[in-house]
């Protein structure tokens, strides 16, 4: 059917707008005459209650669906009431359920003045769709009616005998057309409404005409179609040609889209040439309708119709006659210069001139283009040279060269040109696009899961735009990841397939295709991969779910999100390593799973999917390693080695028969094995160097299918020594002796030292073994060896050494090993000349010590101590440990160490021998004085001294040290008088009592006092009399004078040169003097007080016991007066004319008679 064709009325004026919505402003409409008219209004939105303000000119009816209630609606229908032929209005009002706004419309009825015919087109062509013509009413005033629905009309054509032959008025109830109702009620009625179809019959011009009908009069309207033929030129437009060229014009009538030729000369068209210069141009012949380009220039042909008036031009040409400029390739189909082989091509060279149009390459015009057989086959080619149907044979690229020549003459003449016309492509040809893998198997899951899978395409230029043929399965990205399509609606996949295609970006001509099936899963199994991995790398299994296609197992493509369980039995051989995805693709497993290796020893590994499982060994072995050599051995000629490796692949769980260990030299040696290592003989047999290669793993089995091997190898050298070195442990590279170069080790007295005897070939490489020659010890030293011993000692194979160890006490001195001639080597003789030999120096020390052990120091300002260090290397670096800074190294030799004090605290001096890395350690004490105690005897006499004792304590109440105690700045106080005093010297000086106190000044003035004394001063002990004279067996008592006063005993005795001495006299405690025998004595006396103090008598008494010889009487006075009295004495008179003593006491006593 044909579109609806649009009323030719202008509703008009504006539409006024509100808050519910709005409605057309005003109407104009046809008086009911014989026909009432109708116009239906519609409203934006809402429901509205319609009403007219005068039912006599218009009436308005509601139009209600089954939806809406109330009485309301969203439209009306508005009817014609009014009969009389001039104007009436009335008021349309709609008002809004909702919100009660009235919109309002202007109802204007009125006559028709005049109607006039509105057309798309004026010009109408044979074999088009017939022209629809609608009618529209005007007033008065030039007001377009609202509508002329229901209204008949008389349409004609011009009455001429040709009008009817050229146009055709048709109804819409006869075509395929559709229309409004009421015109096909109209015409079904037999009448004419305001729409009518026009088609042309034949080339020509006529009238239409159309009358409203009706009683009263109106101006009718009238217009003039023309009908044109569709014949058009071939080539049509404009045309460029080159001089002497020619062109055969050819007119094509169109019918339903295909052309068909129309024979020239014709009854109806001709060709002709539009008014040209008097230097013709160009040049027609009509009869087969050639143009020939004579002359630079322009002209026109034209294709007149004799139908039309003036003959009439139906088509033209614009022909310009320009010199070629350059030539342009084409290529079809699709125009892109990227091609793919195997396919069929149209290859056009074009022509251009200077301002870029495109010429028209005659027939008689030669272009000679060069092709490339090689890439290229040539199925046909045009004469002229410009058109080539080729194929592509070859991948590659290519030029493609063309050139103009000129034009042939009729008689085969060539006309060149002067200039150069030619042009070069560049051609890339591909192999064709190929989508692997050509079939994707999706495994089918109830629930939905995101598959995906990188296609890759091969071919083509290589870039390549991906899309989906039947997208309702599948999506796929822009770099070939296919992924199924989540349907959010449909929780389940379904089964099926769909197409994916790769498109070659540079010619999307070229492209190639997978099918994408999803299916459900029939069969599960390990993909064949390694079952075994060294440990601390990594296993990566794999597995293949397999789905039935045309009764055939092909495997999936992606299974990571399908619910797959993996499971390792023993968790300490394998780990599974979570985080890492599997690539899968260019390969039949659908999903990759990574275990780490951590433990050695064999295991299972299971994996399971719905209904079906497979399981698989899988195991762990150490790396093959070189132990013993790592990388070279070199031996000695008739020196033996054992090759140590360990690790590699185990003997396989289920077939042991399969492990092989292989070694790869000149003679088969067989491999020993103990526990993980693997052992192989090897001795020198001749001069040379040779490979040994070790290769452990397995066959492959249907548990193990493929099973890894491992392999490393090292090299023997069979070689004679050229160098040895003589060497110990060497020196610390804190050691000052490493710049002196005299002396290459250090060694302790009295402790054995290792001698190392190294052997490098004349490459400078070691021997790992040379005990087939003989070592010679010699010393330059005058000292002996305490003892000497040599032997073969393999040090550690990462050192890549072999060393003969000698252990000897050393002393200073320069060591030399010489390597000797061995008589018989391998059944020859053999001599090693010259003789190899190296020395080493040694320093022999003792080892280190330092005193003392506990060094204290008193806190005082310029009081330093010493740690004395002896033995070792004389090279030390101290340090000191302290919580607090205690101390502080001031002064360092090579033997002594001086700190200082700087508070109290403790503190560790750790010094380490640079050359021997010993370390003695001592610690140091920095204290103050904290307590005095001040200890002296309570009593003194005069003129004597004491020692006050006064002890030092730390502040943890220890005694200090004696030789802290010069440091002191200690006086002792007396209250009497101040004076520094001598410690162990206190003289009293004068009777009396007086205290006695220490005081003793420490860093940073502070005084420390010690406890008080009272010291009690007496005079001297005396005993009187001083001098005493008795006969024998007289006595006296002799008394003292001073001393102490109190608190006190006296003591007497007698003092005797010799114990063999006669006894003189003897004493009593008491103080009574006996004499006993003729002679001289001295008594002395000493007070002894209760503390067990002693004070002797200042003089000795001197007794002396004599016999009397005489006695005389003493008088004080030979005179006195009567009555009175005078005392009277006798002294005796001795031999030396002395006077004793006392004579009262003489035993027997003495009777004197007076």
């Amino acid at each position: 059917k044909m579109r609806n064709f649009c009323l030719p009325v202008l509703v008009v004026c504006f539409i006024i707008h509100t808050t519910s919505g709005f409605i057309v402003s005003k109407l104009l409409l046809p008086y009911y005459d014989k026909i009432q008219v109708n116009y239906t209004i519609n409203a934006e939105e809402g429901c509205y209650k319609w009403k007219s303000l005068n039912t006599g000119v218009a009436s308005v009816k509601a139009q209600i669906d089954d939806n809406e209630m109330d009485e309301c609606s969203k439209s009306a229908v508005v009817y014609v009431e009014s009969r009389a032929a001039t104007r009436k209005t009335t008021l349309l009002l709609a008002e809004s359920k909702l919100s009660h706004a009235v919109l309002q419309c202007d109802i204007i009825i009125d006559r028709i003045h005049s109607v006039d015919i509105v057309s798309r087109t004026r010009e109408l062509y044979l074999d088009d769709p017939p022209e629809t013509l609608k009618i529209r009413a005007l007033d008065d005033e030039g007001n377009t009616f609202s509508t002329t629905a229901g209204l008949t009309f008389d349409w004609n054509l011009l009455q001429d005998a040709s009008a009817h032959s050229i146009l055709n008025i048709q109804r819409f109830t006869d075509t395929m057309y559709s229309a409004e109702p009421y015109v096909e009620q109209l015409e079904q009625d037999g009448k004419q409404s305001d729409t009518i179809l026009l088609s042309g019959r034949q080339t020509g011009t006529a009238f239409v005409t159309a009358q409203l009908t009706t009683a009263v009069e109106t101006q009718s309207a009238k217009i003039r179609l023309t009908v044109r033929d569709k014949v058009l030129l071939n080539p049509s437009g404009d045309v460029w040609l080159p001089r002497h060229s020619y062109l055969r014009y050819k007119v094509e009538q169109w019918r339903n889209g295909h052309p068909t030729e129309v024979e020239i000369p014709h009854q109806q068209y001709f060709l002709q040439l539009d008014k040209q210069p008097l230097k013709q141009i160009l040049e027609l012949d009509e009869a087969t309708s050639v143009v020939t380009a004579l002359q630079v220039g322009s002209g026109k042909l034209m294709l007149m119709d004799r139908n039309l008036k003036q003959h009439a031009v139906q088509a033209f040409s614009d022909i310009f006659v320009t010199e070629p400029a350059y030539l342009k390739f084409s290529i079809q189909p699709h125009e892109r210069w990227v091609l793919e082989t195997k396919l069929e091509y149209y290859i056009t060279i074009h022509m251009f001139d200077t301002d870029n149009h495109r010429m028209w390459v005659a027939d008689n015009a030669r272009i000679d283009t060069q092709i490339d057989p090689e890439y290229f086959k040539i199925i046909e080619s045009s004469v002229n040279g410009s058109w080539h149907h080729v194929q592509a044979i070859k991948q590659g690229s290519v030029n493609l060269f063309a050139n103009f020549t000129g034009t042939i003459k009729q008689n085969d003449e060539l006309i060149t040109i002067d200039s150069v016309v030619d042009a070069t492509q560049f051609v890339e040809i591909y192999d064709p696009i190929r989508v692997a893998p050509p079939l994707v198997v999706f495994p089918w899951q109830q629930q939905p899961v995101s598959y995906k899978y990188q296609l890759t395409a091969a071919g083509g230029s290589g870039n390549y735009s991906w899309s989906v043929v039947d997208s309702t399965l599948v999506i796929i990205s822009n770099t070939g990841v296919v992924m199924l399509k989540v349907n959010e609606r449909a929780p389940e996949y379904r089964i099926g397939s769909s197409l994916v295609r790769a498109t070659d970006i540079r010619n999307p001509a070229h492209w190639g295709e997978a099918e994408v099936m999803v299916l459900p899963v029939v069969k599960i199994e390990f993909a064949k991969s390694r079952r075994e991995a060294q440990l601390e790398t990594f296993l990566d299994l794999y597995i293949v779910l397999y789905a039935m296609v045309d009764k055939s197992l092909v495997p999936v493509v992606d299974c990571r999100n399908t619910g797959i369980t993996w499971r390792v039995h023993d968790s300490a051989i394998f780990e599974e390593d979570e985080n890492q995805d599997l690539s899968t693709h260019n390969s039949t497993a659908c999903m990759g799973k990574r275990f780490r290796a951590v433990g050695e020893g064999h295991t299972m590994a299971t994996v399971s999917y719905k209904q079906v499982g497979a399981d698989g060994n899988i195991a762990a072995f150490p790396p093959l390693k070189a132990i013993d050599p790592p990388i070279l051995a070199v031996l000695s000629l008739d020196s033996s080695k054992t090759l140590r490796f360990s690790g590699g692949p185990n003997r396989w769980s289920h077939w042991h028969a399969g492990y092989e260990r292989l070694v790869q030299i000149g003679d088969s040696t067989p491999v020993i094995s103990s526990h993980h290592e693997h052992h192989v003989a090897t001795r020198c047999l001749e001069l040379g160097e040779t490979n040994v290669q070790l290769v452990v793993g397995n066959q492959p089995c249907d548990t193990n299918p493929q099973p890894v091997q491992s392999t490393i190898s090292v090299r023997i050298s069979c070689s004679v020594p050229s160098r040895v070195e003589v060497d110990v442990t060497q020196l610390l590279p804190s050691c000052p002796l490493r710049n002196t170069h005299s002396v290459q080790s250090v060694g302790l007295v009295n402790q054995p030292l290792h001698i190392n005897v190294t052997a490098f070939d004349s490459n400078g490489i070691l021997f790992d073994n040379f005990t087939s020659i003989y070592l010679d010890w010699t010393s330059e030293s005058d000292a002996t060896f305490s003892h000497f011993t040599s032997h073969f000692i393999p040090m550690d194979a990462t050192q890549q050494k072999k060393h003969i160890v000698s252990d000897s006490e050393p002393v200073n001195g320069i060591y030399h090993a010489c390597l000797v001639n061995q008589a018989v080597i391998l059944g020859a003789e053999f001599r090693l000349e010259p003789a190899v030999s190296g020395s080493v120096s040694i320093l022999a020390v003792t080892m280190p010590t330092i005193s003392p052990t506990t060094l204290v120091l008193y806190n005082q300002h310029n009081y330093t101590g010493k740690i004395k260090i002896s033995g070792g290397s004389g090279y030390f670096t101290q340090l000191v440990k302290q919580s607090v800074e205690a101390i502080s190294i001031t002064e360092v030799y090579s033997n002594s160490i001086t700190v200082a004090p700087k508070r109290a605290g403790k503190a560790e001096v750790h010094l380490t021998d640079l050359c021997l890395n010993v370390v003695t350690t001592t610690d140091v004490v920095s204290t103050e004085v904290g307590l005095l105690k001040l200890k002296a005897a309570s009593k003194m006499e005069v003129g004597s001294s004491l020692e006050a004792v006064v002890e030092i304590l730390d502040r943890d109440d220890i005694l200090m040290l004696k030789q802290l105690l010069s440091c002191q700045n200690l006086n002792i106080n007396c209250t009497q008088r101040t004076s520094s005093l001598v410690v162990s010297d206190i003289t009293a000086h004068n009777i009396g009592v007086t205290t006695l106190t220490a005081v003793a000044t420490i860093k940073g003035g502070k005084s420390i006092v010690s406890n008080t004394l009272q010291v009690v001063v007496f005079p001297p002990l005396e005993l009187v009399p001083s001098m005493l004279t008795l006969v024998p067996k007289a006595s006296y008592q002799l008394t003292t004078r001073g001393g102490p006063r109190s608190d006190f005993t006296i003591e007497f005795s007698v003092l005797r040169s010799s114990p063999s001495d006669v006894t003189v006299a003897t004493i009593s405690q008491s103080g009574v003097v006996y004499a006993e025998n003729v002679g001289s004595v001295s008594i002395v006396a000493q007070a002894v007080i209760h503390d067990g103090a002693v004070f002797k008598c200042k003089a000795p008494a001197k007794v002396k016991v004599v016999t009397l010889t005489g006695f005389r009487i003493i008088a004080p006075i030979t005179q006195f007066r009567v009555g009175k009295q005078i005392p009277l004495h006798v002294e005796g008179i001795t031999s030396d004319a002395r006077n004793p003593l006392s004579f009262g006491s003489c035993i027997p006593g003495l009777q004197f008679t007076w």
